[in-house]
């Protein structure tokens, strides 16, 4: 099993992703008319080994996508029993 290589708008804003970046960036992505789950964009997602060891923080995942030209990354810090590993477990595929 892989994390997915494509997701939507929709879950980007769920995660959080688009938080740190500028407005410059994301001016023409997000707009009214977008369908935002309709709208899929690919990203690299893995699992980092945690060099944290923090009390509640045993997971760390980064996700590498691209806005225009430029490349971005985002790592999390999270606990395997939180909301944001529900909402990164998700992105999980099953290989056939």
């Amino acid at each position: 099993m892989s994390y997915t290589n494509c997701i939507s708008l929709t879950t980007a804003l769920k995660l959080d992703l688009f938080d740190d970046i500028k407005y410059i960036h994301l001016k023409d992505l997000l707009t009214k008319s977008m369908d935002w789950d309709e709208y899929d964009f690919e990203v690299k997602i893995e699992d980092l080994p945690n060099e944290y060891k923090k009390i509640g923080y045993d997971r760390r995942t980064k996700f590498t996508f691209t806005l225009g030209y430029t490349e971005f990354e985002k790592i999390y810090l999270y606990g395997a029993g939180s909301v944001r590993a529900f909402q990164i477990d998700e992105l999980w595929e099953e290989e056939i």
